[in-house]
């Protein structure tokens, strides 16, 4: 059985493992850094961040931030996962329901200043003035407007007097017409885009939204809302696991519980492994678990893993703190809401479910809501944008797109493998039930 270290040596050998624990070497002490040095220039963090997760045992209390911190000076970092895009975090945290709320001052702040101007400058002063350059379009409606103008009277007038039918003047409409074209011809207008091209024409671009009635909502929040008026939208992107290249927006209101977006994601593994109800959310170094079922037979705190995991613990004894992820605080998803959380523009936060399956995700954007937007909490969440899904072609024809997944296949060159509905009856289609077993289909749409 190995021998166990001693507490000191096991302190000192978990601080300079712990991703999240800075401590001021002889080098930077002779270079004269600061904290203000350690912040801005050499990690590129909020000094607003460090100085709130320090002051709870008072480490830079006794510091000025430009005063060179003595050799040995441990500082706390934020529990940070990576932020998007690789570019270095400089804003700070901040409580989602009061950012809200200071939206909403300002919105009303603006409110006030147009009505006062309008009541100073009178009714419609703040109104855009009417456009002066039309286009082709809207030159010949605008006069066809004014030509029903000028004959509608004339028309009634002699439908009055007798029941002759009086046709149309349609030479003026004629006459204006070869007038626009004209002055819309290349020949008249030397735009670069009347140039032929030197090769073909490029391809019309599609719009890389592919969100649809049938995609927008999967599990609307069901709870009754006690909210009088719904004002903003919290946009957060989910991206793809290998290369986290942008998938899909989901927009929730500040009221909303966090497992009112957790019932409305949805994976590509679930089809396989069915639903699971253990999942975490993790958002800025906080563990949010999914534990409505608590007590009983299923339930399982999936952050316990990571908590719990120490690199220098004994082998023996695997239970104990890790510096890093250890002291991040546990909470209830069910009982927070949106408003409640800590967040910080653009860092990436985790989905975790089904054991193992990760997912990054992170807060996109906020947006008024206007008024042909969803403003009804029975509406949230919803997608507010769906990447469009390449398209995987048949492992075995290489021709049709592949609908049927197989896993752990004997037959198969990959796992998973893809085919197509005619590839597959040709390769399984007389499979008896326990060749059947030996594999795992999945339909996909």
């Amino acid at each position: 059985m190995p021998k166990a270290l001693p507490s000191r040596v096991t302190s000192e050998r978990r601080e300079a493992v712990d991703p999240f624990l800075y401590i001021v070497s002889e080098e930077d002490a002779q270079n004269g850094m600061s904290l203000l040095d350690l912040c801005i220039r050499r990690l590129c963090i909020s000094l607003a961040d460090v100085q709130r997760i320090n002051r709870a045992n008072g480490a830079l209390d006794q510091y000025r931030l430009d005063e060179c911190l003595p050799v040995g000076t441990a500082i706390r970092l934020p529990v940070v996962v990576t932020v998007c895009g690789g570019s270095p975090p400089y804003s700070s945290y901040f409580a989602l329901g009061r950012e809200e709320e200071r939206l909403r001052g300002v919105e009303r702040r603006l409110g006030e200043r147009a009505a006062a101007f309008e009541a100073a400058h009178g009714s419609g002063a703040l109104e855009l003035p009417p456009r002066t350059v039309l286009s082709q379009t809207e030159q010949a409606t605008d006069f066809i407007h004014k030509e029903v103008e000028r004959q509608l009277p004339l028309l009634q007038h002699i439908t009055k007097l007798s029941d002759l039918v009086k046709a149309v003047d349609v030479e003026p409409i004629k006459k204006r017409e070869r007038e626009i074209v004209e002055a819309f011809s290349p020949e008249t207008v030397r735009l670069r885009s009347f140039q032929a091209l030197p090769g073909p024409a490029p391809k019309r671009r599609r719009h890389a939204n592919d969100i649809s009635p049938s995609t927008i909502a999967t599990v609307l929040d069901p709870t009754e809302d006690f909210c009088v008026e719904h004002t903003h939208r919290w946009e957060f992107m989910f991206y793809t696991n290998r290369t986290l290249a942008e998938r899909e927006t989901w927009a929730v209101l500040s009221c909303q519980p966090l497992t009112a977006l957790m019932d409305a994601l949805e994976c590509y593994s679930q089809p396989l492994y069915g639903k699971h109800r253990n999942a975490f959310f993790f958002i800025g170094g906080t563990f949010y678990i999914d534990d409505r079922h608590r007590g009983e037979e299923d339930y399982e705190d999936l952050s316990a893993a990571i908590r719990n995991y120490d690199p220098v613990a004994n082998t023996a004894e695997f239970a104990g703190a890790n510096l890093g992820f250890g002291a991040c605080p546990v909470r209830s998803a069910a009982e927070t809401r949106f408003a409640d959380l800590q967040v910080k523009m653009g860092e990436y936060c985790v989905y975790q479910h089904l054991d193992r399956c990760s997912h990054a995700f992170a807060l996109h954007g906020v947006r008024p809501l206007g008024p042909n937007m969803r403003t009804q909490r029975n509406q949230f969440p919803h997608r507010t944008m769906v990447k469009k899904g390449q398209v995987i072609l048949c492992q075995m024809c290489g021709s049709f797109p592949s609908t049927i997944a197989l896993f752990d296949d004997p037959l198969s060159p990959s796992n998973p493998s893809m085919y197509c509905a005619y590839c597959y009856e040709v390769l399984h289609g007389d499979d008896t039930e326990e060749e059947a077993q030996k594999y795992v289909k999945v339909n996909y749409p």
